[in-house]
């Protein structure tokens, strides 16, 4: 709605066409999150029980960026 209200244009990409600048985005990326100039919004759940009443959140955008479901520690 707010794209119409404030008449916004959205414009995507499709990295099919810049396949080979990938690992040079990525390092942009992570130099951006390194140094604070990009946020990444993570919702963290604990506990493989919570499956079931997370999956459908991934569908509202009531939380946006990464859900994460956290079901053990890597060994």
């Amino acid at each position: 709605m707010r794209i119409c209200a404030q008449q916004l244009t959205v414009q995507g990409i499709l990295l099919f066409f810049y396949r080979d600048r990938l690992q040079e985005g990525a390092t942009a990326l992570a130099r951006w999150v390194q140094q604070g100039e990009l946020h990444v919004a993570e919702d963290i759940h604990e506990g493989f029980e919570q499956a079931p009443s997370l999956l459908p959140t991934m569908f509202t955008g009531k939380s946006p960026g990464k859900l994460i479901l956290k079901v053990g520690d890597p060994e």
